[in-house]
């Protein structure tokens, strides 16, 4: 394969990747609407206590180690070495993964009780199971994308998601048909991922026996794969599921700090169900900047190996810039509308502001990936470990101390204190490579657009519920809120954002729609 046929298989399947990407986040976390709808908050709860195990395995096997093995494999010089690279990190990851399998078998009693609740113990067990194929489906991934053969990944992601997400809403349904109770329900919907993850890798096994990959060779010693691993590899993966990894501590210590207040144990699970609402909301939130980042990670690669300084400097300034002004909206935007969004999606209004507070983790956690994605493509890894580590220690700490302190709102204020401890610690440690990158005018500039849209959305959304309170059954009234302030605050937003030229034609270019904004700004000169 020659260079141009490589930059067009590159081209053609990363875009595949990314629609695959974003339909299979899309799909992780609509499922829970109707799910939480159906189970109730405890069942809810029940779910989200274990969900974070499954979905950081799952980001190691999808997102962050195939990204890690395709690089090894793209540098191999020939399809033996390949091969020996796949099947050296197979073999340490299986190794892993069992101990993981083993260690959740027999501490599932353990982990629960950790978690305040020991009919958790056979979710836990439940979903253990799906360890056992992640080895196989993280190298076979890595493998097919190093030899920049994008369906395989894409396929299985999105089947896998398909297939989960129809035996968790089949469970939900059943258990509510059935009277099942919510550790029995959570407890069967956590099988999905077992199920799920091996079905996805028969799919590989299949594109593995269509491509008639070579017998594995004798295996080779490969100097410096473990440090290699250890650093890249598993920063890959910490930066995309620090989400995942603060749940997890929200699974072992909200409950508990509840409890130490007061709380009785029902109010406790019902009132964490009903704050793991947010965490679907936030998934969404990200859904852009998770694209964006993904699309732009291979062109930045490229600029910095092509020598083109300047043209990574305007990539990387726009990457910045968009991404925070979308990040700045949304979190404005769910802020000012989560008292309608949270009964619309949820059927009751509980805990709105709490939830509204965690939402704005979107801004954070977007700038956490835009930074790591130019740390990335400078092969820059130590300033992530470290403002992960500082990310989860503060989110332990502060959990302890606020939700002592303020209830169920402490949780999310810590989150997103977490959150900033880790931007803060990333721009300290690694501000050598973000020199020149950031335009603080510019970012200060969408900050104030963002309000004054958050504000708008806000007076709009009250006008619209004095208008129509009493007069439509509630949710068709909070229906229409969210869609009136949501329309609103699309229009003020771009409206503002061209009349102050807060963003230029590159950086538009990069957001959805942003051509035909481009046509505007033309049309307006």
């Amino acid at each position: 394969m020659n260079e141009n046929s490589k930059r067009n298989a590159l081209v053609k399947g990363t875009a595949l990747l990314t629609i695959a990407s974003l339909v299979a986040k899309i799909l992780s976390a609509v499922y829970r609407i109707p799910f939480q709808n159906m189970v109730g908050n405890v069942g809810f709860y029940v779910y989200q206590q274990v969900y974070p195990i499954y979905g950081i395995a799952m980001t190691f096997a999808l997102s962050g180690l195939p990204v890690f093995i395709s690089k090894l494999v793209v540098d191999s010089k020939s399809e033996a070495d390949k091969l020996n690279v796949v099947h050296h990190i197979q073999q340490s990851l299986m190794i892993s993964c069992v101990i993981i399998f083993i260690g959740l078998q027999i501490g599932a009693q353990q982990i629960a009780f950790w978690m305040n609740d020991g009919r958790l113990s056979p979710v836990i067990a439940s979903v253990s199971w799906m360890f056992l194929i992640v080895p196989f489906l993280a190298s076979w991934r890595g493998y097919f994308q190093g030899h920049y053969m994008m369906k395989p990944t894409a396929y299985s992601q999105v089947l896998e998601q398909f297939i989960r997400v129809s035996v968790i809403l089949v469970v939900a349904y059943l258990s509510v048909k059935m009277g099942m109770e919510p550790h029995r329900m959570g407890q069967f919907a956590m099988l999905s991922a077992p199920i799920a993850t091996l079905m996805s890798a028969m799919v590989l096994f299949g594109f593995r026996r269509h491509a008639k990959v070579g017998k594995l060779p004798k295996l080779q010693p490969i100097p410096g794969l473990s440090k290699r691993l250890l650093l890249e590899g598993i920063t890959i993966c910490l930066v995309a599921s620090v989400m995942l990894l603060l749940q997890l501590v929200d699974s072992f210590s909200v409950v508990a700090n509840l409890l130490h207040i007061g709380a009785n144990e029902i109010d406790a699970q019902n009132t964490k169900g009903i704050y793991d609402r947010a965490q679907t909301l936030v998934q969404l939130g990200l859904v852009i900047t998770t694209a964006s980042t993904t699309a732009m990670l291979p062109q930045l690669v490229s600029t910095i190996r092509e020598k083109q300084i300047n043209r990574y400097k305007r990539l990387a300034r726009a990457c910045i810039s968009t991404n925070f002004g979308i990040a700045c909206a949304m979190s404005a935007g769910m802020f000012s509308l989560m008292a309608a969004i949270n009964p619309l999606l949820f059927a009751t209004p509980e805990l709105s502001l709490t939830i509204a507070v965690y939402c704005l983790s979107v801004l954070v956690a977007s700038m956490i990936l835009v930074i790591n994605t130019i740390f990335q493509s400078r092969d820059v890894y130590i300033p992530t470990i470290w403002a992960i580590g500082a990310a989860v220690l503060s989110k332990i700490i502060l959990n302890h101390l606020l939700i002592r302190s303020q209830g169920i709102m402490g949780a999310s204020e810590a989150t997103i204190l977490s959150l900033l401890v880790a931007v803060v610690v990333m721009t300290v440690l690694g501000k050598q490579y973000l020199v020149g990158l950031v335009n603080w005018s510019q970012l200060s500039k969408l900050v104030g657009i963002s309000l004054i849209m958050w504000i708008v959305v806000l007076v709009t959304r009250n006008l619209t519920q004095s208008v129509l309170i009493g007069k439509i059954p509630f949710r068709a009234d909070v229906a229409i809120q969210t869609l009136v302030g949501v329309v609103v605050g699309v229009i003020v937003f771009i409206g503002l954002a061209l009349a102050f030229n807060a963003l230029d034609e590159q950086e538009w270019s990069l957001i959805p729609m942003g051509e035909k904004i481009n046509k505007i700004r033309g049309e307006q000169k």
